[in-house]
């Protein structure tokens, strides 16, 4: 029987995802592309366009733009296909408009093959912006506006480097059309996440001290280094001693709908730190469902209206924990805040602090579904994260239409009570010619096998899956003979039925157009053959 090996996922998987995605890996970076970024001699090497009049002053490079949309830029070599990151800081400026911006493209010259780009809109900001090289020479572009003179300094950009040894653990933002290989924060690789599209419905999820944020606590921007490796974590501040310590955002909820809200939170001189969905509260709404920063455990209480689904604390690295409340609404619309707050042991928050308390927050969202995602920052409107997209034609591993094996190694969120999701199918022309692996809408794990001409050849349950958990499950088909296993059981069969015969693509973490894994694929195999059902059990073991 010949093998094929893979040992990079990007040299056989076709993948997509039409926007960014966060996830936590470890990220390191390449050797310095920009010459003289901190400016530490002269202005040379960095050319303008329009009327700029550049100046070196004391280590950092000044602008005076007498023209709309000027700046200075620098040009420098890159590789098609990898990954880039330019950072700089716009130390002050005498205004802002939206042109200031620090920009990064391909080609020659700046705006000309743009790939993306960071507003800034205050002194003192550092920004990046991470790309995909289309071509061999890219470019970096402070742009600012005219009438303005701006300051710069600290200019670089470096190649991205994902998954070296003893590299940090970084929350990070992955282009468009990149996969995201995740681990988790004791640095154990977790496999390719694969999720549904998903909505952050906060508009400001890192600057709490905007306008979007209420409330009655001091908030301090950019004073601790957040998850994704900057300094943007907010230092947030009680200075209410009743009713008070609250920080709320606006949102306009749908009646009798499940929502997720999620922040990552980490202790300063204050460890317990409430989450509420409009409603979930009791009483005058000064009690909270509560987390322990130091240990991640959750206490919930009960809401007056409405039902808290579930509080979860995953670990986040550094002493930052990702901190999830879900709660689905009443029957009558209601009322439109999200509010964290510091509280004390009982979740309340009438009570006089002691001195003056602190917690730090960062990366705030608020998505529609039963579960959290991976995080989706914003910066003025709100965001949404496309659907990942993976699979491989079956001709490229050598399918055996009559008689095959699959196994899979995953972990998932699980279903929401209305999704099926999906860890592998092997799908047909028609989404009802398959082999999948996944759950129902009850977290019953499932191999099944349909035709489209005669429906279900084989449904068989293996047991009922808790979300988050690792799992290996393996099933094997040919006609009349169907058994599958899962970590370790003994095999379900099925003696009876035919197996499709025109299956052309593997779906990695989804079935058809959804049923969307939400979760994490660590290893696929293939076998061109129905293995023993001794086998099954022992390779999911």
């Amino acid at each position: 029987m010949s093998t094929k090996q893979y040992d990079n996922y990007a040299d056989l998987i076709t993948f997509s995802r039409s926007s960014s995605g966060t996830a936590l890996r470890p990220v390191s970076y390449g050797t310095e592309l920009v010459t003289n970024g901190d400016f530490d001699s002269d202005t040379s090497g960095w050319p303008t366009i329009a009327a700029v009049s550049p100046t070196w002053d004391a280590g950092r490079l000044s602008q005076v733009h007498d023209y709309q949309s000027t700046g200075a830029y620098q040009t420098f070599s890159t590789t098609v296909g990898k990954i880039y990151e330019a950072t700089g800081t716009l130390v002050s400026s005498s205004l802002f408009t939206s042109n200031f911006l620090l920009r990064a493209g391909n080609g020659t010259a700046p705006n000309a093959g743009l790939v993306d780009s960071e507003s800034i809109s205050s002194n003192n900001t550092t920004v990046s912006v991470v790309f995909v090289a289309t071509g061999t020479t890219s470019y970096v572009y402070l742009r600012g506006d005219s009438g303005a003179t701006s300051v710069w300094d600290n200019v670089s950009v470096k190649e991205v480097l994902f998954d070296q040894p003893n590299a940090p653990l970084t929350l990070f933002n992955h282009p468009a059309g990149i996969p995201r290989i995740e681990y988790d924060a004791d640095g154990n690789r977790l496999g390719l996440l694969i999720e549904e599209s998903r909505t952050n419905l906060l508009t400001y999820s890192e600057d709490f001290s905007n306008v979007a944020w209420s409330g009655t606590t001091v908030e301090t921007a950019n004073t601790l280094t957040a998850p994704d490796g900057n300094m943007t974590a907010d230092t947030i501040t009680a200075t209410n001693v009743l009713y008070g310590c609250f920080l709320r955002a606006s949102i306009t909820y749908l009646a009798s709908t499940t929502y997720t809200m999620s922040v990552y939170a980490k202790a300063g001189t204050a460890s317990k730190v409430g989450l509420r969905i409009s409603g979930s509260c009791v009483g005058a709404g000064d009690t909270y469902p509560t987390f322990d920063l130091n240990t991640g455990s959750f206490t919930t209480v009960t809401p007056t209206a409405g039902t808290i689904v579930s509080g979860v604390a995953l670990d986040a690295g550094n002493g930052w924990w990702k901190l999830s409340l879900t709660y689905t609404t009443p029957s009558t619309a209601p009322a439109s805040t999200t509010d964290f707050a510091i509280v004390n042991d009982s979740g309340l928050v009438a009570y006089t602090p002691v001195g003056t308390e602190s917690i730090y927050l960062w990366g705030a969202q608020l998505e529609a579904g039963a579960f959290p995602t991976s995080y989706i920052p914003t910066s003025g409107s709100t965001a949404t994260r496309a659907a990942d997209v993976a699979s491989i034609p079956v001709s490229e591993f050598g399918y055996n239409q009559s008689e095959g094996t699959l196994f899979v190694e995953f972990d998932s969120n699980g279903s929401d009570g209305a999704d099926y999701p999906q860890a592998v199918a092997i799908i047909g022309s028609a989404s009802t010619d398959v082999a999948r692996i996944g759950f129902n809408q009850t977290n019953t794990a499932q191999f099944v096998v349909s035709t489209q001409s005669g429906g279900n050849q084989a449904v068989l349950n293996n047991g009922t899956y808790t979300p988050k958990s690792p799992v290996k499950f393996a099933g094997g088909f040919e006609e009349d003979n169907f058994a599958s296993s899962m970590n370790g059981s003994a095999a379900a069969t099925d003696v009876s039925g035919s197996v499709p015969s025109n299956l052309e693509t593997m779906g990695i973490g989804k079935w058809a157009t959804g049923n969307y894994l939400n979760g994490h694929i660590k290893s696929i195999k293939y076998f061109p053959r129905k293995l023993t059902n001794a086998q099954l059990q022992e390779l999911t073991t």
